[in-house]
């Protein structure tokens, strides 16, 4: 679920999904020189049912043209979409996912909610793996505890 949802901005030039994406900003500007999109202000990306709002989101290119790097920013920052028939959410104020290392970071107040699974996470930063599907979440040094909520009633 979560590399559906975090990976909007790239995921039609990796092949994760040849659904159309919508990108509507207050500006947007491609820098040739540095390889990157940036789209700064209000930013709603949209594929299909899945949604990411954010104040500035980056895509940064390799020397190939192929997104390698997406940074999101907002406070906080969200993206939803449905996950096994009911809304999952992911919110932070950074979320950065590095298309090399298959990783995604959520970062300053990272939650993730999945109702489906009956499942909530909430800690200051959590680390998505992508190739071992796999979760590490971590606390700040201001005592903020890692919290996981399951519902047992729930099947």
């Amino acid at each position: 679920m979560l590399e559906t949802i975090l990976l909007v901005a790239v995921a039609s030039s990796i092949g994760v999904d040849a659904h159309m994406i919508t990108i509507e900003s207050d500006n947007a500007v491609f820098s040739g020189y540095e390889n990157r999109y940036e789209w700064n202000g209000n930013v709603l990306m949209t594929q299909d049912v899945y949604t990411l709002n954010a104040r500035t989101v980056i895509v940064y290119l390799n020397d190939l043209g192929e997104p390698c790097k997406v940074t999101a920013v907002g406070e906080p920052l969200k993206a939803f979409g449905p996950y096994k028939g009911e809304d999952a959410t992911v919110s932070g104020e950074v979320i950065l996912y590095d298309c090399e290392q298959n990783k995604v970071r959520i970062e300053r107040n990272a939650k993730l909610n999945v109702p489906s699974e009956a499942m909530s996470l909430s800690a200051d930063n959590i680390i998505y793996d992508l190739i071992e599907k796999s979760v590490h979440a971590t606390g700040s040094q201001n005592s903020k505890r890692v919290e996981l909520r399951i519902d047992p009633a729930k099947p």
